[in-house]
């Protein structure tokens, strides 16, 4: 049985039910994959273009205790991040002008955050993930502040002259 139109035609097909009145899915050779709604301002949920970035309202992960065992905190995060190196470059494809990390380069570091291909090469990474480590790091610099801010004030109620513009 021949399902779809000229725009929309299924090879193989593992379904109950296809169909929208809404034009809320649209899958085009040109134009990609787009799942409309009522999301936002734009009008989309999900957008997969095949010329450009994916985008959509927002993007979860999932998170929830409930699915974890074995949590602990992240050790030395200020280490680790001053093993990453930020770089700037231009996509060979187009030319773009970017700035982010070398996979090859993160998962040497943090490899839970790189995605490797079947052959073991690092292909990709998932920027979010590295927040966590982000946020510990900056937990543990705001505590070498806070005590060297102690220091400081402690120094400067014995000694006022410190303050002196010299």
């Amino acid at each position: 049985r021949d399902l779809g139109t000229k725009v929309l035609q299924f090879q193989t097909l593992f379904t109950d039910q296809v169909g929208s009145d809404t034009q809320a899915l649209s899958l085009s050779s040109s134009l990609g994959v787009s799942i409309s709604g009522t999301g936002n301002a734009s009008g989309y949920l999900l957008e997969l273009p095949t010329d450009g970035d994916a985008r959509a309202r927002a993007w979860v992960t999932y998170s929830s205790a409930r699915h974890k065992t074995n949590v602990q905190t992240l050790e030395n995060p200020v280490e680790t991040m001053k093993k990453l190196r930020g770089v700037s470059y231009d996509w060979k494809g187009t030319g773009q002008h970017d700035v982010g990390f070398i996979a090859e380069e993160v998962g040497d570091v943090i490899p839970q955050v790189v995605s490797f291909g079947p052959d073991g090469r690092a292909e990709g990474i998932d920027y979010g993930r590295l927040t966590s480590v982000l946020v510990e790091a900056m937990k543990q610099q705001q505590v070498e502040i806070e005590k060297l801010q102690s220091v400081v004030k402690n120094l400067t109620t014995e000694q006022p002259s410190l303050l002196e513009d010299k």
